[in-house]
């Protein structure tokens, strides 16, 4: 049996064993969350159940506390699902709108007042699951306006076609991630602050390297260009549409 052909094998059972796993994934986070549906209602349960009895003002303060919980374990599950999905749940390979497909995935995000999405120029369109391409998109503007720490931000996107793909930059200027944390900050549920300070999963990032990964591409993390001295810039590549 030749190298190739083991190699060949290798890859097949690596596939298949990420693909066991990912639906796996699917299942736990899929009845995990139906737990969680009813854990949510429990605490109004309790507060009606108290509700003639004047209950102490720290009992109502745990029941706030619980429903902060269950929200933020629900969008875990909830973005873990979406991981799972990448691959599976996304269509097949067509040619995509880029700056549609954007604009699609800043709607969904639904940013405060003061957040400004900017495209620099034509964005070139790309070729890839568009399911993934929306989820992909979604989670590097859910990060960059969910770890802003101002009120107002700018997010810039711009892209350039090279040797059949397509090389984005898309920034910000938020506070960034220091360069010794951001191969860190890719790590599929990382997150580089307390949970109890910032509402993240740590899927985010992971997520959108996945489905650039899937499509060929790679992403990598960087300071936000010049003239900027604050902020992140991601930077992936995906396959060009055809001509």
């Amino acid at each position: 049996m030749g190298i190739g052909v083991k190699d060949s094998e290798a890859a097949a059972c690596i596939d298949d064993a990420e693909g066991r796993f990912e639906q796996m994934l699917y299942h736990m986070t899929h009845d995990i969350r139906a737990s969680l549906r009813a854990l949510r209602v429990i605490p109004d349960w309790i507060e009606e159940d108290l509700a003639a009895q004047s209950p102490p003002e720290v009992i109502m303060d745990h029941l706030s506390l619980l429903r902060g919980q269950v929200q933020r374990a629900d969008r875990m599950m909830r973005d873990l699902t979406e991981y799972s999905r990448v691959g599976r749940v996304g269509g097949p390979a067509c040619t995509i709108d880029t700056k549609d497909a954007l604009c699609r995935a800043w709607t969904d995000v639904g940013p405060p007042p003061g957040f400004t999405l900017q495209a620099d120029g034509p964005l070139p369109a790309i070729t890839a699951p568009p399911d993934d391409v929306h989820r992909m998109f979604r989670a590097l503007l859910d990060n960059a306006v969910r770890h802003h720490d101002q009120t107002t931000g700018l997010i810039r996107i711009e892209g350039a076609s090279d040797q059949g793909g397509v090389t984005f930059s898309l920034s910000d200027d938020g506070p960034g991630i220091a360069p010794d944390m951001r191969d860190r900050a890719m790590q599929l549920m990382t997150t580089l602050r307390p949970r109890s300070e910032c509402d993240s999963s740590g899927v985010g990032l992971a997520l959108a390297c996945k489905v650039v990964e899937r499509s060929g591409g790679t992403l990598c993390l960087s300071g936000a260009p010049p003239p900027a001295t604050r902020g992140l810039c991601v930077t992936f590549s995906m396959p060009a549409a055809p001509p």
